[in-house]
């Protein structure tokens, strides 16, 4: 359900001087360090503000044409990124825009039609197929969870109905995509914490891979939902607890980032051996794990 921009483009910019020329703090290049000099190369890449955007802007370049794509739930910021590359490269290459059905619009009409009310849309059209998503539970592979994901600029984020139900109470019934929005912009920006990494395990028995996560002390960290949380004590041995025992284990200092994911602040080395204490009581392994995520309640069980 994204949004789509074309334009040719035979001579490609010099890329960091076309960057450079957009004039956009915070401006990031993501999985660059650097901005190479050099013509635009093939590919696709992504760009996004720093604690601006929430779900970034896509910019394809293949065979002399250039594809800007905007992502639902996008912030106002990813809107107005998107249209400076549309506009900037229209200019350099002296083209016009085509759009998705492929009716030519010129630049300079491009804000008039795609403007704020659009983007509104844009954005709350979007929410509503996932709420509907989420009330006949179609969650797939991760029914179990009961959440749906939305593509962030650096991480997913998850949408769920416990998470729902907040930023419901939290103000007008037509301002809700806005407040989506704005949590899917917060959890993209949280230098203080670590994104902990999702590792796939293959174990004995098991017809899918189980996925697990580190946690040591000393550190602060952004939990993805996986199936195992994986802490070691001082002789090595490591010590599985479900990922839904976070909350147990960590007490106060663990709380939700989105419907599933977690933050849990930095345990001191002095306290680590008590939380290891705590986490024992619920340890499996990673044998235990079913085969298949389990069927959750239905639909309307959770939103009654």
């Amino acid at each position: 359900m994204s949004q789509s921009f074309y334009i040719q483009v035979p001579q490609p910019p010099q890329f960091k001087a076309f960057l450079e020329g957009l004039n956009l703090p915070g401006l990031q290049c993501l999985g660059l360090t650097e901005w190479p000099d050099g013509p635009w190369q093939d590919g696709v890449l992504h760009f996004a503000r720093k604690n601006l955007s929430a779900c970034g802007v896509e910019v394809g370049y293949a065979e002399e044409s250039l594809q800007v794509v905007i992502s639902p739930l996008s912030s106002a910021e990813d809107f107005d990124l998107a249209f400076r590359f549309v506009e900037a490269f229209a200019a350099h290459a002296g083209a016009p825009v085509t759009r998705e059905d492929g009716s030519v619009l010129p630049t300079a009409e491009l804000r008039q039609h795609f403007g704020a009310d659009w983007a509104a849309k844009f954005n709350d059209d979007f929410l509503q197929t996932k709420l509907e998503a989420l009330k006949h539970g179609l969650h797939y592979a991760k029914n179990v969870r009961h959440y749906e994901e939305v593509d962030g600029c650096l991480r997913p984020f998850c949408l769920g109905p416990r998470l729902l139900a907040e930023l419901k109470a939290a103000g007008p019934e037509n301002e809700l995509a806005a407040r989506v929005v704005e949590a899917v912009r917060n959890l993209q920006w949280t230098e203080k914490y670590h994104y902990a990494e999702e590792i796939a395990v293959a174990a004995k028995g098991m017809d899918r891979p189980v996925a697990i996560a580190l946690w040591e002390a000393g550190a602060a960290y952004l939990f993805p939902p996986v199936d195992l949380l994986v802490m070691k004590d001082k002789s090595a041995h490591p010590i599985h607890i479900p990922y839904g025992k976070l909350p147990d284990v960590a007490g106060p200092s663990c709380s939700y980032a989105d419907e599933a994911q977690c933050f849990v602040e930095a345990v001191p080395d002095a306290e680590w051996p008590a939380l290891l204490d705590r986490a024992r009581a619920f340890q499996v392994s990673v044998e235990d794990q079913p085969a298949a995520p389990p069927a959750g309640p239905k639909w309307w069980q959770i939103w009654k």
